[in-house]
């Protein structure tokens, strides 16, 4: 019986959304879902208790990702186990396609991911056509929003730490052969429709590296060396050249942006892009 864990922090507006993406989108028989509402002030709970008999929902006051992934795993028994964020969209048929995927060898799958460009401001747009060449998209990429782990898999660590980049700590458990991208399936993440919004949730991110690679090195010497693939990457698709200064730009502000946020002791301190949420639209 396999199950899905989906922490969500103020999500009224997109829940919805998802939990349709995996209930209607999906048909999975015997599928465990939960919903770990942390430190929510808004309808988030009541969406989701409101959606479907079958969830099962858990509510706490401490506003922590990586508290609501550890209440989830304990309010579920099934394997394999999806762990799903609340803006994401899951593709028709993407769970059934990672379950199938799994085996004795292959322990931890996610679907492609589809960028919705909807809304997204010019330089954003511009950003995005540079970063989805990058080589960290390959056929071995975990995450951003959304994996599926084998109990085997699940396994190789206790518990999800108190850091930011959950989704790096537990990509970095598998070697690159142990993991897949299922490129006939896919999720839609929505880019953000602002500078300042991207340059918020991008800083979030590098803080979040930042802080794997300083409590866990032990787990760095596993990660991939893509960069100077991902430039070739870029080099051989003269259309995005023009979308390189933006790049550059976005990555220069979020570098400083991290630098006054060390100074400013807020480094941990979690943005999303809020203002595309209110909206619905993510």
């Amino acid at each position: 019986m396999p199950s899905v864990v989906i922490p969500a922090c103020n999500e009224e507006a997109v829940l919805e959304r998802c939990l349709s993406s995996v209930l209607a989108g999906q048909a999975v028989d015997g599928l465990e879902v939960v919903v770990v509402c942390n430190g929510c002030h808004d309808r988030t709970a009541e969406i989701a208790r409101g959606f479907d008999d079958s969830i099962i929902v858990v509510e706490t006051d401490v506003p922590s990702k990586s508290n609501a992934l550890n209440l989830g795993d304990k309010a579920v028994a099934g394997f394999p186990r999806m762990y799903l964020d609340a803006d994401i969209e899951l593709g028709p048929g993407a769970l059934q396609g990672c379950l199938d995927a799994l085996g004795e060898r292959t322990l931890a799958v996610s679907p492609a991911i589809r960028f919705d460009m909807n809304g997204a401001s010019m330089v954003v747009r511009m950003y995005y056509a540079v970063w989805r060449r990058m080589s960290y998209f390959n056929e071995s990429h975990l995450g951003t929003g959304v994996f599926v782990l084998s109990e085997s898999g699940r396994s190789r660590f206790e518990a999800f730490p108190p850091i930011i980049a959950d989704d790096g700590f537990v990509r970095l458990q598998f070697a690159a052969d142990e993991r897949v991208a299922l490129p006939n399936f896919h999720f839609t993440a929505r880019a953000y429709r602002t500078l300042a919004e991207l340059v918020a949730v991008k800083s979030r991110i590098l803080s979040g590296t930042l802080e794997l690679h300083a409590q866990h090195p032990e787990l760095i010497s596993q990660e991939e060396k893509t960069r100077g693939a991902s430039l070739w990457r870029v080099l051989r698709s003269p259309r995005v050249w023009v979308s390189i200064p933006a790049f550059v730009l976005v990555k220069w502000l979020v570098r400083g942006r991290v630098r006054q946020k060390r100074r400013d002791g807020t480094l941990h301190q979690w943005d999303r892009g809020d203002s595309v949420r209110a909206t619905g639209d993510s």
